[in-house]
């Protein structure tokens, strides 16, 4: 398949604060980032991803070539009901994904960490990262809560330099 100038790829961080990235494949110009569409389950104390928000958003959005998602699991430090939780919502948002975009692949946080020098998983750096390759967006990564929106950005920006063959810039 040959990309379209209109091509991109879309990264996502598939944790409840998370969030999605629209990366161009050619240029790897930022062109998008929505927070995770969250529900709130019955008894108002737990949120799953919303899934048919999370599909218009992502069908709404620029052409995919691929989508990548953030290949997470439980913690053994997770409860059982906590752990179930998270493990749904990844279902979801790799559904929504998957009805928009044949082409989805899973990337574990040590591949694109180190594809960037990223080690330790400090989310600080992560936000630096993202500033430093989108300084006309680094209003999106300036603030703790924003480290979601950061690693759906650079996880989209290393699958769009892999996906076109260029290399990754650090």
């Amino acid at each position: 398949m040959t990309p379209g100038i209109h091509s991109y790829v879309l990264g996502i961080d598939p944790g409840i604060t998370g969030a999605l990235a629209w990366v161009h494949l050619e240029t790897k110009r930022l062109v998008q980032i929505a927070e995770m569409p969250t529900l709130l389950l019955p008894g108002g104390k737990k949120k799953i991803v919303d899934a048919p928000t999370a599909h218009r958003v992502i069908s709404t959005g620029p052409l995919l070539e691929r989508v990548a998602i953030e290949a997470v699991h439980a913690s053994p430090r997770m409860g059982n009901v906590s752990a179930f939780s998270f493990g749904r919502s990844l279902g979801l948002i790799e559904a929504a994904a998957q009805v928009v975009c044949r082409d989805v692949i899973r990337v574990s946080p040590k591949d694109w960490q180190s594809a960037l020098n990223l080690t330790g998983g400090d989310k600080e750096k992560h936000r630096e990262r993202a500033q430093k390759l989108w300084p006309e967006h680094s209003d999106l990564f300036s603030k703790a809560k924003d480290d979601g929106a950061a690693d759906a950005a650079l996880i989209a920006y290393v699958t769009a330099c892999r996906f076109s063959g260029q290399n990754v810039r650090m």
